[in-house]
């Protein structure tokens, strides 16, 4: 995997100073193709990206849209899928690199840049639907599943009294 890619997605934060700050990034298929086993092999999108720093940490606030080439899990047929995410994202100033959780890193103080396109395709596979479906059948999935019946706790319980056998319930007065 070739490392010139990533300098598009980078950003140069000791020459930023303590305020915000205004970025955009585009990519299209070669961005998904740097990626390992990717579910998405094709797609473009645009970020518009708000970085504000300052002495303790950077904020990072991301507005992501575009499209992506998904396979349909059923019919394997290609098909587009519009993503659209807003996304923040704090790095606070360490010792050393550690991921807190989702949105928060812990970065060393001496760091020249930010990469941020590993977070970027993190975000666009965490939106993409569970159940890749083409749109033709997306329709059909609805219908079957408005054709199943969901009961309540309470359905539930007067079925099973109704279907005990009858001898059951002499037993159920011996407890009064």
């Amino acid at each position: 995997m070739g490392k010139k890619w990533l300098s598009d997605y980078k950003i140069d934060i000791q020459g930023l100073g303590f305020k915000a700050h205004e970025f955009n990034f585009e990519a299209n298929d070669s961005f998904f193709e740097q990626f390992e086993n990717s579910p998405v092999e094709k797609g473009s999108w645009q970020c518009h990206a708000k970085l504000d720093k300052s002495e303790t940490m950077i904020q990072v606030e991301f507005e992501l849209k575009g499209d992506v080439i998904l396979l349909c899990d059923r019919s394997l047929r290609e098909f587009n899928e519009s993503i659209q995410l807003s996304q923040t994202l704090i790095f606070k100033y360490g010792d050393q690199w550690e991921e807190m959780d989702d949105n928060l890193i812990i970065i060393p103080r001496n760091l020249d840049q930010l990469d941020l396109g590993s977070y970027f395709f993190e975000y666009i596979v965490l939106n993409l639907p569970m159940k890749k479906l083409h749109p033709d059948l997306r329709s059909e999935e609805e219908e079957e599943m408005d054709d199943i019946v969901y009961s309540t706790d309470e359905d539930s319980t007067e079925k099973s009294e109704e279907q005990l056998d009858p001898r059951w319930n002499a037993l159920k007065n011996l407890r009064k």
